[in-house]
C-alpha cells in the first residue's frame, strides 16, 4: 500500500511537473509570437549573406526588442512593381534600394512616412538628400565602365572615344527595366545625346554590346568571368578586388564629360504596421556604425559625414 501511495504521489508530481513546464513553454510560446516583426523590401545584394543586410539586422535586433524581416524581391527596380501589386496583400514597413531615378515615381505613385534624421550629411552627398525627408540617403556612386588594365593599358578618355574603340560583343550591360544601374545608363545617354539622337547612338552601340542582362550581378559576373571586356559600374567598384582579391588589375574609366550619379535611399510607406519601429530602423542606418557596414559590404560611398573605414 505504501509503494502504491509512493507510486501516485510521485506520478503527481510527475505529471504536475509537466503541466507546469507545458505552462512555462507556453508563456515563453506566447512572448516569442508577440514579439514584433518589422518587414522590409530589400534588393538582392542587400539581403545575401555578404550584403550588409545580415549584420545591421542582428545589430539592430540587440537593441530593438524586435525581429526584423528582409524579403529579398531581386532587383531594387522592382520594389516599387512590388508596392504596386500587392500594396493589399502584402505588410511592409520599411523599403531599401529605391534610386534617384525612382524617387519621382515613388513619391507621385505611393504615400510615404516622413522620418527626419539627425546626421551631418557628407558635403558631396547634400545635393542628393531628399528635402521632404521622406527617403532617407543611405549611400551613393557615381557609374562607370569598369575593365581590366592590362587587357586594356591606354583607356578611352571620354565617352565618344569609348565607342569607337568598343569592339563587337564587348559591353556587358543591365537592363533599364529591372537594374537601377541599367536605368542610370540609359538616363545618361539621354542626358549626353538626347531623345532626338538616342535612338542612333544605341543602333551604333547594338554590335558592341555582349549583353543586357537582367541584374547588374549577373552582367558583373560575366565580365568576371572575361566574356565581356566592360561592365557599367560602380566607379568605387574595383576597389572590392582591390582588398578583397588584392587584385588592382580592376579600373574604373573616368569620361571629360562627367558621369551619372546613383543614391541609394530607405524609407517608410504609410501604409506600415510596425510605423515606429520601421522609422527606427531607417535612422539607424544613418548612424555611423551602420554607414560602415553600407560602406565596407555595398563599396560605395557614405552619406553622412565622418564614416572612416576601421
Amino acid at each position: 500500500v505504501v509503494n502504491m501511495r509512493k507510486a501516485w504521489i510521485v506520478g503527481g508530481l510527475t505529471m504536475a511537473g509537466a503541466l507546469g513546464v507545458g505552462i512555462l513553454l507556453w508563456q515563453r510560446g506566447e512572448v516569442a509570437s508577440s514579439t514584433p516583426v518589422v518587414r522590409g523590401l530589400v534588393y538582392a545584394s542587400f539581403a545575401n549573406e555578404w550584403g550588409p543586410g545580415p549584420q545591421l539586422v542582428r545589430l539592430f535586433e540587440s537593441r530593438c526588442q524586435c525581429r526584423v524581416e528582409l524579403v529579398d524581391v531581386g532587383e531594387a527596380g522592382l520594389i516599387l512593381q512590388r508596392l504596386k501589386f500587392l500594396r493589399d496583400r502584402e505588410v511592409v514597413d520599411f523599403v531599401v534600394g529605391l534610386d534617384n531615378l525612382a524617387l519621382g515615381r515613388a513619391l507621385n505613385d505611393h504615400a510615404w512616412q516622413a522620418n527626419p534624421v539627425s546626421v551631418t550629411w557628407a558635403t558631396e552627398a547634400q545635393l542628393l538628400v531628399d528635402p521632404g525627408e521622406k527617403m532617407t540617403l543611405l549611400d551613393w556612386a557615381p557609374l562607370t565602365f569598369i575593365y581590366k588594365q592590362d587587357q586594356l593599358p591606354k583607356p578611352p578618355t571620354n565617352w565618344i572615344e569609348f565607342i569607337e574603340m568598343a569592339k563587337a560583343r564587348s559591353m556587358a550591360l543591365q537592363d533599364p527595366e529591372t537594374s537601377t544601374p541599367g536605368a542610370q545608363f540609359l538616363s545618361w545617354l539621354t542626358s549626353l545625346h538626347g531623345l532626338k539622337d538616342l535612338k542612333n547612338i544605341l543602333s551604333a552601340l547594338r554590335g558592341r554590346v555582349h549583353s543586357v542582362s537582367p541584374s547588374w550581378t549577373v552582367a558583373y559576373g560575366l565580365f568576371k568571368k572575361n566574356q565581356a571586356a566592360f561592365v557599367f559600374s560602380y566607379q568605387t567598384s574595383p576597389i572590392y578586388h582591390w582588398i578583397e582579391e588584392n587584385d588592382r588589375s580592376f579600373r574604373a574609366m573616368s569620361f571629360s564629360e562627367g558621369h551619372p550619379v546613383q543614391a541609394e535611399y530607405a524609407s517608410v510607406p504609410a501604409t506600415c504596421r510596425q510605423c515606429t519601429l520601421a522609422r527606427q530602423f531607417v535612422a539607424f542606418l544613418t548612424e555611423i556604425e551602420s554607414q560602415k557596414i553600407i560602406m565596407n559590404k555595398n563599396y560605395m560611398l557614405p552619406a553622412v559625414a565622418g564614416v572612416r573605414d576601421g
